[in-house]
């Protein structure tokens, strides 16, 4: 899922022919807030698609205290290789990507993958974008300013994931992960920003944290107040009441204690085991020099993978 297409993006994908291999034959269908664009083989699926649009549509209307009266455009595709063949983007789409949100039309582009669970939280997660993005334009258009502010990636990938999903099972695994294996990054570090999916996650426990103890009203007041300040460092002290670094030490303290009890079942490696995974981010498929070929890989009673070499 990504929200912008930047130019060093499609300098990546140089020289890849983006193919067409379908024609489809699009139908719309106008709910009272958008206009879902599907073809026939997606007749069944299109319902459940305008319900999650319309249910995400009314809670985050709550959430960010504002509203989008224009429909917006939301086009489904049946499967992932007909959405890597969208001419919504003039790039080639890496099989990654479950959606996005092109943010010059307002379009949502999302392929159903099989999963109805999954469909449903990135059709919320690309709608959190759609209200993020309309509420920071609509805010800078008050005020005149021509530019509006730039949010860190983690603050907009964080937002989508948390009021989209709230905190759930695969957010608590990674970062209790990170938290046990010391490797949960500071929010403005460069190393946080190469780590991927972890950089969703913390977004996603930051947030969540900043919304119990400081409440929803600041996150709000955070996208509708972040031109007034140099930085968004300055927006979160004056906002919060609080140095930026206390705010997140006492985040970082949180997870510490939350899961403190979880390092008194934690062990050294044996003599005859060895760790497959590094320090900062790992990625699969795994890679293994040949020597280490005849490997039985194992996961201990904490989800924490090791091999025994034989």
């Amino acid at each position: 899922m990504f929200a912008f297409t930047t130019p060093s993006f499609c300098q990546f994908y140089f020289g890849r022919n983006k193919i067409q291999y379908e024609q489809f034959e699009w139908q719309v269908l106008s709910t009272d807030h958008f206009n879902i664009y599907y073809y026939k083989e997606e007749h069944d699926l299109i319902q459940l698609a305008a319900y999650y649009a319309e249910e995400a549509f009314d809670e985050l209307e709550q959430k960010f205290n504002h509203t989008i009266i224009t429909l917006i455009p939301l086009i489904i595709y049946s499967n992932h290789i007909h959405f890597q063949q969208t001419n919504v983007l003039p790039i080639w789409i890496p099989e990654g990507v479950g959606g996005f949100f092109k943010f010059l039309k307002r379009r949502v582009v999302i392929p159903f993958t099989g999963k109805m669970d999954e469909f449903r939280h990135v059709i919320w997660h690309e709608l959190v974008y759609v209200f993020m993005h309309h509420k920071i334009v609509s805010v800078a258009g008050d005020i005149g300013l021509w530019d509006a502010p730039y949010f860190p990636l983690w603050f907009i990938e964080g937002l989508a994931e948390y009021w989209s999903e709230g905190w759930d099972s695969d957010a608590e695994l990674i970062i209790r992960d990170a938290i046990l294996h010391d490797y949960l990054f500071s929010l403005d570090s460069y190393e946080l920003m190469q780590a991927g999916y972890l950089l969703y996650k913390e977004g996603q426990s930051f947030l969540q944290f900043y919304e119990n103890t400081y409440g929803a009203d600041r996150i709000r007041a955070l996208i509708e107040q972040y031109w007034r300040y140099e930085s968004f460092e300055d927006a979160m002290i004056a906002i919060s009441g609080k140095k930026y670094s206390q705010v997140t030490d006492e985040w970082k303290l949180e997870l510490k204690q939350k899961f403190a009890n979880n390092l008194s079942k934690e062990s050294v490696l044996k003599a005859n085991e060895f760790q497959i995974t590094e320090h900062g981010s790992n990625i699969s498929p795994n890679y293994y020099p040949i020597q280490f070929i005849n490997i039985s890989h194992k996961v201990s009673s904490e989800g924490i993978p090791y091999g025994i070499r034989y």
